[in-house]
């Protein structure tokens, strides 16, 4: 009943081309009046992320086309996975300088993107990630023979002292000791499976607190979150490194036992795995503000309908621009990056704008007052900032460097990416919200359903004191008032019979 009323009313908004949306959606299933209620309300002209790269002449645009056609993997989802480990190149060069402040803003993303098993996701995947993680190899096959030669000059250094030679004192080891220490490890990047309590020894302090995590499995936040031990009995894991790495916060581990860090962090995770991904994300979430710094793509299988024509993506200029922009790295690289990037006044202008525009739909009752989505739409500037940042390193970094010097991007963003990264934050956002409804966890199917399934788990009836002192804290309602309104409204609509102080499902 309520998908009809409801889809009765959506499906007669005047679309973008001013002609009336007529009511074709009203005899559709319930399931499908559902989908088409979300898309129809979703901002003409914000859907197709790709499309808006192509048409301003960004060369990421028509790589991530390519790549998506050569798999048969819809675009956004496609998009999501590279511009996320794109970002895990960036993540030890490059921070961005805040519009509103001179704090600096790390460049790694937080993304997970479904896609059903057989998708090919793994071709996506390593696409994507095997060239920044060739250029680490790079890095760490240098790092470690450094490391070799100087633990060899110590070995001998001991050896000339046990044999008494002469001129080798143990102030010479001393000094080779203290230079081995001086050395940078080699680096850990694209964690496939680790613990909260792993990230400190093997990715912050050899990476001097920047972690990337990428997986094709959900194992990843399986592991990362607690959920193969021990979470329903208490033993949580300490996410304060995940939620402080995406906006380069502080951190100082002490634990008993083993080593651990204590600095500025940075982080980076890609998730693209199976349906149930983002579920988990969102329902552990849990108040702490987790969920509103993962970008989500959950876009329909092409499983059926792919056409292979044999089309291989030229992954050149994406290889060239993990390269280009992973050689700026400081000598130590970590999360204290020596390469800043900042916004002009233009650029400042339109990231105060669009946090202006989505304000009133904060307002209690508006299309994002749930606690739930607020968080992510707050956070509107911080996401458009790192991924305008981004577009500007690959624009400048893709196109290789044929003799001359190799220098580096310019530190102003260009604001033409700017204006397309506030577009591309406010679809996922849109997205967000989309997948909350379709989870029954905001919005008015959200509310009626918390409802209905309370009173079935009570046999269909329920005393109204004892249902509202159980459900008025729940973030759909905040509070009393609006859980009575919600009961109101089911009533009125014939869903519930209230009877003095019971409550009946009809």
């Amino acid at each position: 009943m309520y998908w009809t009323l409801l889809a009765s009313i959506c499906a007669r908004k005047t679309g973008a081309n001013g002609v009336l949306r007529m009511s074709v959606i009203e005899h559709a299933p319930e399931v499908a009046q559902k989908k088409a209620v979300q898309e129809i309300t979703k901002e003409p002209g914000t859907r197709n992320i790709v499309q808006m790269l192509i048409d301003a002449g960004h060369p990421l645009g028509q790589t991530m086309r390519d790549l998506a056609d050569q798999v048969q993997i819809p675009e956004r989802s496609t998009f999501l996975v590279g511009l996320a480990a794109f970002s895990s190149a960036a993540l030890m060069t490059y921070r961005v300088t805040r519009h509103y402040s001179d704090s600096l803003l790390p460049l790694g993303l937080f993304v997970i993107v479904e896609q059903k098993p057989g998708a090919r996701k793994s071709a996506i995947f390593n696409g994507t990630h095997k060239p920044v993680r060739d250029c680490y190899a790079e890095i760490n096959k240098k790092r470690s023979r450094e490391l070799a030669k100087q633990r060899t000059k110590i070995e001998s250094i001991k050896l000339g002292l046990r044999n008494k030679e002469p001129g080798v004192t143990r102030n010479q080891l001393q000094n080779a000791i203290e230079n081995l220490e001086a050395l940078p490890l080699p680096l850990t990047v694209h964690a496939t499976d680790a613990t909260t309590a792993a990230l400190d020894l093997h990715c912050l302090i050899p990476n001097k607190g920047a972690y990337s995590l990428a997986s094709d499995e959900q194992a990843l936040l399986d592991t990362l979150f607690g959920l193969n031990y021990g979470a329903k009995g208490g033993n949580k894991p300490n996410i304060a490194a995940i939620l402080h790495g995406f906006d380069g916060g502080h951190v100082s581990n002490l634990r008993a036992g083993r080593e651990g860090y204590s600095g500025e962090i940075a982080g980076s995770i890609c998730c693209f795995a199976q349906a149930g991904s983002i579920d988990t994300i969102l329902r552990i979430s849990n108040g702490t503000g987790l969920a509103e710094r993962f970008l989500i793509a959950s876009e329909p299988s092409l499983l059926g309908k792919r056409k292979f024509t044999g089309k291989i993506c030229d992954m050149t200029p994406y290889q060239t621009a993990c390269r280009r922009l992973i050689a700026r790295q400081g000598r130590d690289g970590g999360a204290e990056c020596c390469n800043y990037l900042h916004f002009n006044p233009e650029g400042a202008d339109m990231l105060f704008a669009a946090a202006e525009e989505m304000e009133p739909l904060l307002l209690d009752g508006a299309r994002y007052s749930s606690d739930l989505i607020s968080g992510l739409v707050s956070k509107l500037d911080t996401h458009a900032s790192k991924i305008a940042a981004l577009l500007h390193l690959y624009a400048h970094y893709c196109q290789d460097v044929i003799g001359g010097e190799d220098k580096p991007a310019p530190s102003t963003i260009n604001p033409e990416w700017l204006r397309i990264a506030i577009e591309i934050t406010k679809e996922q956002i849109e997205a967000y919200h989309a997948k909350l409804m379709d989870m029954a966890l905001i919005g008015r199917p959200g509310e009626w359903q918390t409802i209905i399934d309370y009173l079935d788990g009570k046999g269909g009836k329920s005393n109204r004191v004892v249902l509202e002192n159980a459900l008025r804290k729940k973030d759909l309602y905040k509070g009393r008032a609006r859980l009575r309104a919600v009961i109101e409204d089911m009533a009125s609509h014939g869903y519930l019979n209230i009877k003095d102080t019971m409550i009946y499902l009809s």
